[in-house]
């Protein structure tokens, strides 16, 4: 799969559209002090607040065009709308029947303590609207920002979703989410051009607990993670589906003998083209420890699945292999275990040894005495010569 992109060279695009679908207002207290069970009197500073809404303002800022969606319900939804009039933020926003949430930041004594309400339900029809809404607005856009929490009543799917949506309008999609939302992304067919896990995020992804000082190890697992895996094609690192399939396409047009050329390299095996000559058709042989060929057809969409699916045989024939040693290992313990065991009737078979034994002295005791008494030689034998004695005259 597909995973992690790199950014594209700077350039100016057209319109930005940022996503947030739990705004929030946001409210901030700043205190020298915080007396628990106690009055604690505060003056509160007040934003519309989300992570999409943080980078449109900051956009906005930097003098690009940036338009800024969501959903927006209630008191709280109308006076959020007022906040962002006020930034200057252009935004259309979906109505929605609940109340757009308050998160409180607490500011004390060199700390941070956030109280942050879970947000809204969301209702199917509400979020249909979105839907269409965001399909409307991606199709003017040149890139997407997906950014922060869904709300209730949202699928952990719905990202991976707008990312298609925003892919086929010919928008880059850059997502900052977590959890089930994110993994749901980076295993979609429709990647995002670009993810912005933080720590914390990368370890619950992978199961891991690095920390800020296991840089190598922690770039060695993301390499190894088929979520994080682009292809390398004649030199050039893709990281849509789209582009390498075509960038395989391009490669075999330009072959012009049958034999072996390198290609690239994809999820830790390198890769090779060739033409298979009695089969009239083109291979990518992937090379490892061992090797495979997977034939190719003309779709840049398949040719990537047949090469997914080519990789994860190896993992089958592995698996095969494991299952394979492990009976065997067991049988050889078994064979191994029996023949430890005392013979149970290894007396009796000395005993008829013994009487083998005798029973072939006896036989060979017979057969001198049938040589010795027998009488007549074999047919053939020579017979020995009768000499008349010389007497003496």
């Amino acid at each position: 799969m597909f995973g992690v992109g790199h950014a594209a060279p700077e350039q100016e695009f057209n319109m930005i559209l940022t996503v947030t679908m739990n705004p929030s207002i946001d409210t901030r207290y700043q205190l020298d002090k915080l007396v628990i069970d106690d009055v604690n009197r505060v003056t509160p500073e007040k934003t519309a607040g989300g992570k999409g809404l943080n980078v449109a303002r900051v956009l906005g800022q930097l003098g690009d065009d940036v338009v800024a969606t969501g959903l927006l319900g209630g008191h709280m939804g109308a006076y959020m709308a007022e906040l962002m009039d006020a930034d200057g933020v252009k935004n259309d926003f979906v109505p929605i029947a609940g109340e757009t949430r308050i998160c409180l930041n607490i500011l004390h004594e060199g700390n941070q303590t956030e109280l942050l309400e879970s947000g809204p339900q969301i209702v199917p029809a509400e979020l249909e609207a979105f839907t269409a809404k965001f399909a409307e607005l991606a199709a003017k856009a040149d890139v997407v920002t997906l950014s922060g929490s869904l709300p209730r009543g949202v699928d952990a799917g719905y990202y991976a979703e707008l990312v298609k949506i925003a892919e086929e309008a010919g928008a880059k999609v850059l997502l900052d989410t977590s959890g089930a939302s994110l993994e749901a992304a980076l295993e979609s067919d429709a990647k995002p051009e670009l993810v912005k896990p933080n720590l914390t995020e990368i370890n619950g992804l992978l199961g891991t607990s690095f920390t800020t000082d296991d840089v190598d190890a922690l770039r060695e697992a993301l390499a190894a993670d088929d979520r994080f895996a682009g292809m390398e094609v004649k030199g050039v690192f893709y990281t849509e589906k789209a582009e390498a399939g075509k960038a395989i396409i391009e490669a075999c047009k330009e072959m012009n003998s049958p034999d072996p050329v390198p290609l690239g390299a994809y999820r830790g095996f390198t890769t090779e083209l060739l033409f298979d000559t009695v089969e009239r058709q083109y291979v990518v042989r992937l090379k490892g420890e061992t090797s495979r060929n997977v034939p190719l057809g003309e779709d840049i969409h398949g040719n990537i699945t047949r090469i997914d699916n080519g990789i994860e045989r190896f993992e089958e024939m592995l698996k095969g292999a494991e299952n394979d040693l492990e009976n065997t290992e067991k049988q050889f313990e078994t064979a191994k275990a029996e023949a430890e065991k005392p013979f149970s009737k290894e007396e009796e078979l000395k005993s008829k040894m013994a009487r083998l034994d005798e029973l072939n002295i006896l036989l060979n005791l017979d057969k001198n005495e049938n040589e010795i008494v027998g009488g007549e030689p074999d047919e053939g034998e020579a017979q020995p010569e009768k000499r008349e004695r010389d007497y003496e005259r």
